[in-house]
């Protein structure tokens, strides 16, 4: 209390409850010793007295200080979902005398400044879905990701790449190599879908593309012309492979991963695209001292060839549909430190020579 008394000071205290930012402010009162406290809540619904009582109760405690009382104070009125934390701000500025009043309009331009402000990731977020969680969260549905799950993956996509990033990856030409590049970076890797995700999502396409839900599919499968067979898509999640097949420097096999398993200082063999190698092609570098190879599924351009070290590979592996084994024409991709080789012919590592037809 004598601290106090020799500081005779107000607190003002910004907290997060249930995902909506409020602005406690706690007045001092010296003749009482103590400190009266005031909610301001953009939302106006009370929702969050009982909450914030608790809290004020305990810090006045914390304080050794006497409870005054909690009251609600007279709020700017929160218009939008995602304004609640830059009401806040507000808030405190009004009660130290910083700001008379604010339009709507106005409240809005500082949201979107703050935001244009940022310069890494946030530890802690709340408030509502503005316009860039929506459409990243859209984007994910369109990947793979469950409806009821977007809005979250979202959240911890901007958590973890910056509201700045991510504002600029939406406006690129192509924002879903741009989100996966960004995820796949070394230091900061991190899944956007998950493995279950991306099996169920894969196995959606693959009923409406081969037929499942096109009218007239097996009238459209026995037709027969003369035009230019299409290249052929290979999913790397189809495919299976042995650890056999693969040995490092010390002649020791290495395993296969999954591509999102791809990181520094990791050791493995992951099949993939050239799309999803893209953040490699463009910047080849060594991630691990040990063991770690991409091994991609589609030839990369004259460019990225002539960029990177990468090489014609066979590639054995176990189409998971039919469990056949099939031999697959490939590019390697060194990411480790530790080469990645194919292991010679042996009881072991000798594929099943059977005839496929795509």
């Amino acid at each position: 209390q004598q601290r106090r008394q020799r500081e005779s000071g107000d607190v003002h205290i910004i907290v997060e409850l249930h995902g909506h930012w409020l602005y406690l402010h706690g007045l001092w009162t010296s003749s009482l010793r103590g400190l009266s406290w005031t909610l301001y809540d953009g939302l106006r619904m009370g929702q969050a007295t009982p909450w914030m009582l608790q809290v004020t109760q305990k810090l006045t405690q914390a304080l050794d200080s006497n409870f005054l009382g909690l009251h609600q104070g007279h709020s700017l009125p929160q218009q939008h979902n995602m304004t609640c934390g830059t009401l806040a701000l507000l808030h405190m500025a009004q009660t130290l005398g910083m700001l008379s009043a604010a339009t709507d309009d106005q409240i809005l331009q500082l949201h979107f400044w703050l935001l244009s402000q940022q310069t890494s990731p946030s530890e802690i977020m709340a408030g509502g879905n503005d316009d860039t969680h929506r459409q990243l969260a859209q984007l994910l549905t369109i990947k793979g990701v469950p409806p009821e799950a977007a809005e979250d993956r979202a959240h911890t996509v901007i958590t973890k790449l910056g509201h700045r990033s991510v504002l600029q990856i939406l406006k690129a030409k192509n924002p879903w190599n741009e989100l996966k590049s960004a995820a796949s970076k070394p230091g900061t890797m991190f899944r956007l879908i998950s493995f279950d995700e991306q099996k169920a999502y894969i196995a959606e396409r693959a009923q409406t593309k081969h037929g499942a839900r096109i009218p007239n599919h097996k009238a459209k499968k026995q037709q027969k012309g003369g035009n230019k067979a299409s290249p052929v898509f290979l999913d790397p999640a189809q495919f299976e492979l042995n650890a056999n097949h693969f040995k490092d420097d010390n002649d020791l096999p290495v395993g296969q991963i999954h591509y999102d398993e791809v990181e520094t200082e990791a050791r493995g063999v992951a099949l993939c695209t050239t799309d999803m190698a893209h953040r490699f092609l463009v910047d080849a570098c060594s991630i691990s001292t040990d063991a770690l190879a991409l091994l991609l599924l589609d030839t990369p351009t004259e460019e990225q060839l002539a960029a990177t070290n990468t090489t014609p590979i066979i590639i054995p592996a176990k189409f998971k549909g039919t469990d056949e084994h099939t031999l697959i024409y490939g590019h390697i991709l060194q990411l480790g430190d530790n080469t990645v080789s194919r292991e010679s012919a042996s009881k072991d590592s000798t594929p099943e020579v059977v005839e496929t037809k795509v």
